[in-house]
């Protein structure tokens, strides 16, 4: 609800009331509101006034210029119940289009839908500011809004500025902030100034320019707040948020001349609610802290005392914290920083910020006004408008805690008592205030009756405060006071407790003013506020809140982060009709997840290896002093899973089945658990593609993915309280918790990058077709065709290519990728080489690998780098000698074992260097990396290869005499049969394409007969005959070269002739033919069922059924056996080569599955009665048969 006028400005009822919580006592599953609204305030006394007036002399027409204390200036916004001329603060004149781009809320599941969450409501048509997690809020310069300074950045900035550093955060170079990264999980950003241009108009003639009586008194000041708000999804600090404003003095811009102030305060306006209108506040000093739930917490509010028509105690619920809780943590202002308390934590041996002596050491309260008056007081004191008698004085008065000031034109009598306790809170009421009163016990004159007041150290023991930030004339020595609501002259009650000093009801009417002051700055000059707004739903939660957001400020917000999501950098959709399984959504991941390293690891290691006694880190150390390794360790594998979100309807449900059904994820309780719905899939955190296919045609469907860590608690020795006494007794075992497991928000913000909206076609457009490649230029030798090829790539487009893409894909069985990366991560360069190796070892049993042929190497620029699937990676430091510049190498070798797949590098032949490299073996491999698909101007084109298909039967197919290709059902019965015992079988020498030319049918004219069962001996002879007249082609060799190759005796081959020949297609040699003669038939069955006859099969030709072995001559490598090994000879770094013959199939069947089967497969060329549906070759006819080539 952060605006550009106010923390939490909520501009009338166009949004839910701030900080709802979860689980309270009063409403368990309802969000329940912790405040009305939260806004900004500014007053200066009127000695800053009558100083500016020679300057700027149209100061002399403010309203409040003559009469009863005059010059007086309060600048304050107050919302609710209002009016207008009250709203101090707004957003600087032309922050549109520079600062924020102006789109507006809507209500369409995109990353500007700020309507779904049921307390996170805000209007349609609202503009938003510049957010975090959606460019398309973003103004013209982009992303201006502050990013994170690293602890090791603060830690640099104390060594090298000693005594003179500060945690001014406005003052850290941008080159020494993490420029990769947001504040917090969600930020946005703008500027507050309190001269807009209708504040200008309100104050006339008072502003150079502007006409007309000022309507208002007081004046502009010519504030300017650069505020940066954020939040963090660490479950520690998720209920709170973070404002953290850079404060300048541009009264130049007001008046045409700067106004130097001496004497500024400065604060945030709380309004607290919780259901009832009944809020305490409270102040912690030493936390920064002002807290507040519901009066009534304790039985009579710890016997409270009502005093007079004083506002009483609360019995009726909800009371205490059963309505929740809430506040504010300053923890930062122009006087006091809590971080500033570092320089007197431990020693310098375990603290880099350690110096006890440093001018700011002793300023750590942050705040030192806190004015409770409540909303029927503010009516009185602040507010301007109909009806009302407003004096700036008695604002400044209010504010800056002057009685006088504050009852202005009134004396104490005139107010009734409520209405002066609920302006003055007066630990000594019923007495009222009066110059001239004396408190008894201190002397001090002009305190009875009126604000409280606490010095620190002068009643309570503790130390005395001073702060530096002084304006110039607060020279009088002694320490500081605090003007707090709930603190006396003896301290501050303690929070939670129901009554104030004094022992009164703590019964403030929704109102709290926070701040500092007084403190200069001068025209032009620059301080900071940072404050931390929370809400909590119970007491121990609120304090556990508290405390976590404290040291995660005094860590630099560094803490246990959920992880990074892995981006969605391409989406692949499929339409038609879903029943047919045509639909799919398939989408393409970065490895953010796989690459995620949480820093808040390696900064406890360090903590607890720099940890001294009587830190009890130290302790823990010295007992497992294995800790610190196992944390880093734990840093570089801390993701448990990814998951996939799916909704139907844009992000207002989610759901977990194919059905779209509304999937809430609850606990035992009936709460929410994890982030309220449950995952549509779960995938391991190396995954980097997901499919879904339960998806309908003409619907949308929106993807997010969602990270969860594995978090960090180990088992360790320690000492314990073994009986419960508060002493450390004995050493024993106990969980020791590093970090919990997180999960990153799951979004429904289509402008999130781990977010994806997807349409599902019903069907292609008329005319249309699915985006596909179309290849201009094929340089080989592999076909990058999807059917059949010899090998299997497939390149698909996810995106929009506007021009011709050209690729050279280069296999190689060895790769070595050396990359040189400077300290922010950029990679100068990377080199990738590819060698090809093999086995040279003529003796014993290990391979010995030589490199052989030209090795290539290849250069990459990219300041990304080439990325790196696989392989075995080596990491150093070395420095360049010529430049002095240090790198980190990063090696990375891959190398062929046996039965994996080799490497591949994909080069663009547009610049002729490395795009990446994947190895690995993977079925239906994807080559490309999905990261890459997220570099700028890298094409959206994925590749996929698949090489375990290497050896194995791809297809056959069927061609006409004049080319054409036969449709299915003229197909020829006949098949190279593939699967089964009987079955065609490679000896692996080669796989390729065959190409077997049919000179004939395959058992001659006609090919089929009619079975006589009353002449068996007719029709036997009638199927010789036919044979006989067959057309040889050519007759299968029988010498003892043959016989030799294939390992038997020349007498067990048999001559036979055949009606084809055939050719390899990939080598374009001839293939021989051989025949066993175990391998020939003495008969065949023809028929089917009963209706059967068996006929006589001549011994000198071939017949459908029987095996019949390839012998090819083809060149390759050399090679020779020695024991189980394939060794090659190289000769002056070449593989020697041959031609020499070699049997590549050990059996081939040409022949039928049916009608007898496996391992029968012979034929049936009948007709009539026992015919079974036979299609015969005809002559000229082509068999082409095709294995996937595999890389050897």
């Amino acid at each position: 609800f952060v605006t550009n006028s106010g923390p939490g400005d909520t501009f009338g009822f166009f949004s839910a009331l701030p900080g709802g919580v979860l689980g309270t006592v009063w409403a368990p599953a309802s969000y329940i509101s912790q405040f009305f609204e939260i806004q900004l305030w500014a007053t200066a006394s009127a000695s800053e006034w009558k100083r500016h007036r020679d300057l700027a002399p149209s100061l002399n027409f403010i309203k409040n210029a003559e009469g009863l204390n005059p010059g007086y200036n309060a600048r304050n916004t107050l919302q609710r119940w209002a009016p207008d001329l009250q709203w101090a603060m707004q957003g600087k004149d032309e922050s549109l289009g520079k600062l924020h781009s102006g789109v507006t809320v809507t209500n369409d599941g995109s990353c500007r839908d700020h309507n779904k969450s049921p307390f996170g409501f805000v209007s349609t048509g609202v503009p938003l500011l510049a957010g975090s997690d959606c460019p398309d809020t973003w103004g013209a310069s982009g992303w201006v809004g502050a990013r994170p300074i690293p602890g090791s950045t603060w830690e640099q900035l104390a060594t090298e500025q000693g005594s003179d550093f500060t945690f001014d955060f406005w003052k850290v170079p941008p080159d020494l902030q993490d420029n990769s990264k947001f504040l917090g999980d969600f930020q946005v950003y703008g500027v507050t100034v309190d001269y807009g241009l209708e504040a200008r108009q309100r104050f006339g003639k008072v502003v150079p320019g502007q006409s007309g009586e000022p309507l208002l008194e007081g004046y502009p000041m010519g504030l300017e707040l650069r505020f940066d708000a954020f939040v963090f999804h660490l479950s520690d600090v998720a209920n709170a948020f973070f404002y953290r404003a850079v404060l300048v003095n541009k009264s130049d811009e007001v008046y045409g001349v700067g106004l130097d102030y001496d004497s500024l305060y400065f604060g945030t306006l709380l309004r607290p609610f919780h259901v009832r209108q009944n809020p305490t506040s409270y102040a912690i000093t030493e936390r920064g802290a002002v807290v507040s739930n519901v009066l009534g917490g304790h039985p009579k509010c710890n016997n409270a005392r009502v005093v007079g028509d004083i506002r009483g105690c609360v019995t009726s619920a909800p009371r205490g914290f059963q309505a929740g809780a809430s506040g504010v943590i300053v923890l930062k202002s122009p006087i006091g920083d809590l971080r500033n308390k570092l320089f007197t934590r431990g020693d310098a041996s375990s603290n880099p910020f350690y110096n006890p002596s440093h001018s700011l050491a002793g300023d750590t309260i942050t705040f030192n006004h806190n004015n409770l008056c409540g909303f029927t007081c503010t009516q009185a004191q602040h507010i301007a408008g109909s009806g009302t008698s407003y004096q700036a004085a008695r604002s400044f008065g209010t504010l800056a805690h002057r009685e006088a000031l504050a009852l202005n034109d009134r004396t104490s009598t005139d107010l009734t008592e409520r209405q002066y306790f609920d302006l003055f809170h007066n630990q000594d009421w019923p007495q009222r205030w009066t110059p001239a009163g004396v408190r008894f016990g201190t002397g001090d004159v002009g305190v009875v009756g009126g604000f409280n007041r606490y010095v620190p150290g002068v009643s309570d023991g503790k130390p005395q405060w001073r702060y530096t930030n002084r304006p110039k004339g607060a020279t009088a020595a002694g320490p500081d006071t605090l003007y707090l609501g709930s603190c006396g002259t003896k301290g501050c009650t303690a929070a939670w407790v129901d009554t104030l000093p004094g022992g009164f009801p703590q019964n403030l009417h929704n109102t709290s003013w926070v701040g500092a002051g007084p403190f200069p700055l001068e025209a032009g000059d620059t301080t900071s506020f940072v404050f931390a707004y929370w809400s909590a739903p119970d007491s121990i939660s609120s304090e556990l809140l508290i405390n976590k957001i404290i040291d995660f400020y005094l860590e630099f917000y560094l803490g246990p982060s959920a992880p990074t999501p892995p981006k969605i950098v391409a989406t692949s959709i499929l339409g038609g009709a879903r029943e047919a399984g045509e639909t799919e959504v398939t989408l393409y991941f970065d490895d953010a997840a796989i690459n995620w390293v949480d820093p808040f690891f390696e900064s406890f290691a360090q903590k607890l290896e720099k940890a001294v006694a009587p830190d009890p880190l130290a302790r823990v150390r010295t007992l497992n002093p294995w800790l610190p390794a196992a944390i880093r360790a734990r840093a570089e594998d801390n993701v448990e899973a990814v998951y996939v979100f799916k909704s139907c309807n844009l992000g207002a449900t989610w759901t977990a089945s194919t059905a779209c059904t509304r999937d809430e994820a609850r606990d035992f309780e009936g709460k929410n658990s994890g982030p309220g719905w449950r995952a549509y899939a779960k995938l391991a955190s190396t995954t980097r593609t997901f499919t879904d296919r339960s998806v309908t045609a003409g619907q949308r469907y929106l993807y997010s993915l969602v990270v969860k860590s594995k978090g960090a608690e180990f088992l360790i020795a320690d000492s314990i309280d073994s009986d419960g006494n508060g002493s450390l007794d004995r050493l024993g075992a106990r969980n020791f918790p590093v970090a919990p497991s997180l999960l990153n928000t799951l979004s429904a913000s289509t402008g999130a990058p781990n977010v994806a909206a997807v349409y599902i076609p019903a069907s292609i457009t008329g005319g249309g077709k699915r985006a596909q490649p179309v290849f201009r230029e094929i340089a080989g030798p592999v076909k990058p065709v999807t059917t059949g090829s010899s090998f299997n790539i497939r390149f698909g487009i996810v995106g929009q290519v506007s021009d011709t893409v050209k690729y050279r894909i280069v296999y190689a069985d060895s790769v070595v990728v050396t990359s040189y990366a400077l300290s922010d991560g950029t990679v100068d360069s990377a080199r990738v080489q590819t060698f090809q190796r093999a086995d040279t070892a003529s003796t014993g049993t290990t391979a010995r690998l030589a490199n052989y042929g030209t090795s290539e190497s290849l250069l990459s620029t990219h300041p990304q780098g080439v990325p790196v699937t696989g392989g075995v990676r080596t990491t150093s430091t070395v420095t360049d000698a010529a430049s002095g510049k240090t790198y980190t190498r990063t090696i990375t070798t891959l190398t062929r074992a046996k039965g994996a797949d080799i490497t591949k590098v994909v080069i663009d032949n547009a610049t002729g260097g490395p795009l990446y490299v994947v190895g690995g073996r993977t079925t239906g491999e994807l080559v490309t990396p999905p990261e890459l698909l997220a570099r700028a101007g890298s094409p959206p084109i994925l590749i996929t290869t698949n090489l375990t298909r290497g050896g194995t039967f791809l297809g056959q197919a069927w061609f006409g005499s004049r080319g054409d290709t036969l449709r299915s059902l003229a197909e020829p019965t006949l098949d190279w049969i593939s699967a089964g015992n009987a079955r065609s079988v490679p000896t692996g020498a080669l796989f390729a394409e065959y190409e077997i030319k049919w000179q004939d049918r395959e058992f001659g004219n006609p090919g089929e007969i009619e079975l006589d069962f009353r002449d068996q001996g007719g029709t036997d002879a009638a199927f010789r005959a036919m044979l006989a007249a067959r057309v040889i082609a050519e007759y299968t060799v029988t010498d003892s070269a043959s016989a030799a190759l294939i390992g038997v005796p020349q007498s067990e081959l048999l001559r036979v002739a055949v009606p084809f020949t055939i050719r390899n297609r990939t080598t374009g040699g001839t293939v021989t033919l051989a025949m066993l003669k175990s391998g020939k038939l003495a008969s065949q069955l023809l028929g089917r069922d009963l209706d059967t006859l068996r006929v006589a099969v001549p011994e000198d030709v071939w017949v459908p059924g029987e095996p019949l072995v390839f012998i090819e001559s083809f060149d390759r490598p050399k090679t020779r056996r020695v024991g189980t090994r394939t060794v090659f000879t190289l000769t002056n770094g070449q593989l020697e080569r041959t031609s020499d013959p070699v049997v590549t199939y050990s059996a081939v069947y040409l022949g039928c599955t049916s009608p007898r089967g496996d391992p029968d497969r012979t034929c049936n060329p009948v007709r009539g009665d026992a015919a079974t549906g036979y299609v015969r070759v005809f002559p000229g006819q082509t068999q082409v048969v095709s294995y996937h080539a595999p890389f050897n």
